[in-house]
């Protein structure tokens, strides 16, 4: 049968006198034609003539009585049911008129899947470095049957995992019964020279069993012997195969050489395979050799313990018989383990940054938050099209369609709309987690677990496919709802030239405007209150003076320097070489600096103070030189600062903090007091009390603090500090150099402006308030879109309301504030909702985030103003534009 066979052409020229609208009564013969050249081609001539016939006396019908009988609708009781054969394809029907709707408007179309495609980019994205740095930061087998235990003196979920005794760990693996195996690691990051550039490595001395524990094999060579776990027989090492191959060319025959590291030949006995590198992003291994004087310490833990379950058992049956054995040793051991808590977690979250919890969690919930704020402005856009749309719901309900199939319409075109949205983000999902990768600052890659995972993977694509399913299906259903509640009759009566939509309709595309400044509310003000912490975190009040400071950072081999003296020359020779340069104003060593992280802290006996074991308290000791104080800008209160006359031969003495003066003398005067470092230790006596530093954003710490001079108990720990009136970094070469010529094996571990680490130490928090930030904006810019274009919309539609009202005599002012009053309904009804919510939020930020955020009132209500203002500016342009219409122009709109 011909596609060409013509229709019957009486039952056109029906529709031709009952369909008086030129544009309706085309469309409606239109797409009966194409329907019937496909029933022709699959159903034969006469069956789809006479499926021709049914519908157009059935549209005749209904548009006859909805003219005779105004607000009524007939029911479809006399609608033939598609024939079996066409059934089958109806769903292809479906998206192909999905499809060819969406074509019709790709303006529109266009906005929502860019404003889509953005809110699912920024899920994926978070949700990708959740994953792969919380969730998920070790994949490989069996590591859900491995567990951390930790010992502190109280439960502490941001203790330090490296905090076990060698003795109690000695002790677990006679008694655990739990557990299968049990290692232990300590920190041990050695020089590495003689091979190019001198460089540090991330490393540790681990148990033999180590690699046995976490299923590690060697690619070449062998693990440690029982017998290398000895002093004097542990200088044999392991390479990861990151090493192997960045710094030994991939050679195989390393297995047996001999490598420098801090100063001292090494044997290399195995090179393990491509995997996980454990802990910390460790490079090297070497036998963990306990001395014996350590296999019966019990008052000082620096071990990170491993161990895996045994079969059958669970990390709560381990996590129970640990404590079972630490409340033994609690009576044993009274002087040490009075306070002794034990933790037991899985290995996932003992080794990931127990900070990233909450941050991540709130990222991902202001993403959540965005994807809303998008489908509430998808939303309001496609309800606005579907009121324009209702000559063609009555149409297809002419038809015989079910509002059921105008429900599904409405809802593949939708998918459709998602479909095209993923297909955008997953690219630019990645590009933002490549620039996230790219932004971690180096120094911090170490201790983050799972950053080589930041990658789309399989389950970032599969959450991105099912978020836009859902939203899909969130955005769809205002629309969807609307259009199965179409009426005919006023379809047809009305012929949607004044068509505004029912007051319920108004009313859903109001909410939902205002919901998107309420979200928009929060999420602005989320941001504002990190970019506000992160602000003081970097510059407020720290303590000391960051700015105008070049520092270099190294640690000193310990058989290297062995001794006091051999350190204190070193430091000398930098020293004396620096100074009289005309660029630096002030120079000094100091074993830590502030913000970078790194610290040691020591049991404190003040005298005349009788304390046990289990009640003495610890404070941060820095080892620095005379002009410390003065490179860092930190004042000195009481006393005296430290001194050049301060030497090995003279009066053990020491500067304090403001807060370990009030911790242990409070009320008094702390100049001429003494205090030992360790029980057996020297007597040292103050001399001066200095101002207390932030070592850290978190909580805001200002620990206790001892200051001894470098050259009465010098250390391994090194960095060295400038103080310029120029820019910093151009001392960074003489620095070097300086350093070098003290010790050409010597690695500079971080040559830094002091700025930089600050900014370094924030990165983390830092990134998430940039992040939120931009999802806070986009959230905005979504919102005021979304107030604009319904406002814009409804001001169209009522074009000649507005033209009648101005003819009748109606100001321009009145007409404007018709519009304009819709504006401050949305507007002050999202601010409303915005601000509880983002008073809530905040409350819950500042307990989730350490402290960091707090309580800001005046910048809730600022962010609150200003948005609110733009709001209004937003509903004020259709405003505007309704009261400038020309009457005459306005009449003649249809």
């Amino acid at each position: 049968m011909s596609a060409s066979t013509p229709p019957p052409r009486v039952a056109d020229r029906l529709l031709q006198l009952v369909l008086r609208d030129p544009e309706w009564r085309d469309g409606v013969v239109g797409d009966l034609h194409e329907e019937f050249a496909t029933h022709c081609q699959r159903l034969g001539e006469g069956r789809a003539r006479r499926w021709y016939w049914w519908q157009s006396l059935a549209i005749a019908t209904r548009v006859s009585i909805g003219r005779l009988v105004p607000g009524h609708t007939t029911r479809r009781r006399w609608r033939q049911p598609e024939p079996e054969s066409t059934s089958r394809w109806a769903w292809l029907r479906d998206v192909h008129h999905a499809a060819r709707a969406l074509t019709a408007r790709p303006a529109l179309s266009a906005v929502i899947v860019v404003t889509l495609a953005l809110a699912l980019a920024s899920n994926a994205t978070v949700f990708t470095l959740a994953d792969a740095l919380y969730l998920r930061p070790f994949r490989f087998a069996g590591v859900d049957r491995l567990a951390i235990i930790a010992s502190s003196a109280e439960q502490d979920p941001l203790a330090d995992k490296s905090s076990v005794a060698p003795a109690d760990f000695l002790e677990w693996k006679d008694s655990v019964t739990t557990m299968r195996e049990l290692a232990a690691a300590d920190f041990w990051d050695p020089n590495l020279s003689q091979t190019g550039e001198p460089e540090q490595l991330a490393g540790f001395r681990v148990s033999p069993e180590f690699f046995r524990l976490i299923g590690t094999q060697p690619l070449y060579g062998r693990t440690f012997l029982d017998a290398e776990a000895t002093p004097g027989q542990d200088r044999r090492v392991v390479l990861a195969h990151g090493l192997w191959v960045r710094r030994f060319g991939g050679d195989p025959s390393i297995v047996g050489r001999l490598i420098r590291l801090n100063g001292e030949p090494h044997e290399v006995v195995g090179v393990l395979r491509p995997g996980p590198s454990i802990p910390y992003g460790a490079e090297v291994y070497a036998p963990l050799a306990l001395t014996d004087a350590q296999r019966v310490q019990r008052d000082r833990g620096f071990l990170l313990v491993l161990g895996r379950l045994g079969d059958g058992q669970s990390l709560i049956a381990a996590r129970d018989e640990m404590r079972a054995i630490v409340e033994r040793q609690r009576q044993r051991y009274p002087d040490t383990h009075a306070k002794r808590e034990i933790s037991v977690v899985t290995m996932t979250r003992g080794l990931s940054d127990q900070g990233a919890g909450p941050f991540l969690a709130i990222w991902q919930a202001a993403a959540l938050l965005l994807l809303l704020v998008a489908c509430a402005n998808i939303a309001n856009l496609l309800l606005a099209r579907g009121t324009e749309r209702n000559h063609e719901f009555a149409m297809r309900l002419a038809l015989g369609a079910s509002r059921w199939r105008l429900v599904l319409q409405v809802i593949v075109e939708g998918a459709w709309l998602a479909v095209l949205a993923i297909a955008i983000s997953l690219p630019l999902a990645a590009l933002g987690v490549a620039g996230m990768r790219r932004g971690l600052p180096p120094a911090v890659l170490r201790w983050v677990s799972g950053h080589e995972f930041l990658r789309l993977d399989m389950a970032s694509l599969a959450t991105t496919a099912a978020l836009g399913a859902l939203a899909t299906v969130v955005f769809s259903i205002a629309p969807a709802l609307n259009a199965s509640r179409a009426v005919l009759a006023d379809a047809l009566r009305q012929g949607g030239r004044t068509l505004i939509g029912g007051r319920g309709r108004r009313w859903l595309g109001t909410s939902l405007a205002a919901v998107q400044v309420a979200l928009a509310v929060t999420l602005v003000v989320a941001s504002g209150l990190i970019l506000s912490a992160v602000d003081h975190a970097v510059n407020g009040a720290l303590g000391f003076d960051k700015s105008h400071v070049m520092t270099a950072t190294m640690q000193l081999p310990d058989r290297v320097y062995a001794t006091p003296e051999s350190r204190r020359q070193f430091v000398d020779r930098v020293l004396d070489r620096l100074r009289g340069m005309p660029a630096v104003n002030a120079l000094a060593a100091v074993s830590f600096l502030p913000y970078d992280g790194a610290s040691t802290s020591r049991p404190i006996y003040p005298e005349g103070q009788q304390l046990s074991t289990a009640e003495v308290r610890r404070a941060d000791l820095q080892r620095a030189t005379a002009d410390y104080f003065d490179v860092m800008h930190i004042p000195v209160l009481e006393g005296r600062a430290l001194s050049d006359a301060d030497r090995h031969d003279t009066l053990r003495v020491a500067v304090v903090s403001r807060s370990f003066a009030d911790r242990y003398w409070p009320g008094d005067a702390a100049v001429g007091r003494r205090f030992r470092i360790d029980s057996e230790g020297p007597w040292i006596e103050v001399v001066g009390v200095v101002g207390d530093i932030v070592h850290d954003w978190f909580m805001n710490q200002r620990r206790p603090t001892v200051y001894e001079p470098v050259q009465q108990d010098p250390s391994l720990s090194l960095s060295f500090a400038l103080r310029t009136n120029g820019d910093p970094l151009s001392l960074a070469g003489e620095l070097r150099r300086a350093i070098g010529a003290a010790d050409p094996d010597l690695p500079i571990i971080e040559l830094r402006t002091m700025d930089k680490v600050v900014a370094n130490k924030v990165g983390g928090i830092d990134y998430l308030a940039k992040a939120l930030a931009v999802m806070g904006l986009i959230a905005l810019g979504l919102a005021l879109t979304g107030v604009y274009s319904l406002l814009a919309y409804l001001a169209a539609r009522r074009t000649q309301e507005f033209g009648v009202r101005l003819a009748l005599g109606a100001s321009r002012r009145q007409v404007m504030a018709l519009t304009l009053r819709q504006a401050v309904q949305i507007t002050i009804a999202g601010l409303a909702l915005g601000g509880v919510l983002s008073v809530v939020l905040n409350r819950v930020m500042v307990s989730a985030l350490y402290g960091l955020v707090s309580l800001q009132g005046w910048l809730i209500a600022g962010l609150v103003v200003v948005i609110g203002l733009t709001a209004l500016a937003a509903g004020y342009l259709p405003a505007r534009r309704a009261a400038d219409l020309d009457p005459t122009e306005a009449l003649r709109t249809n």
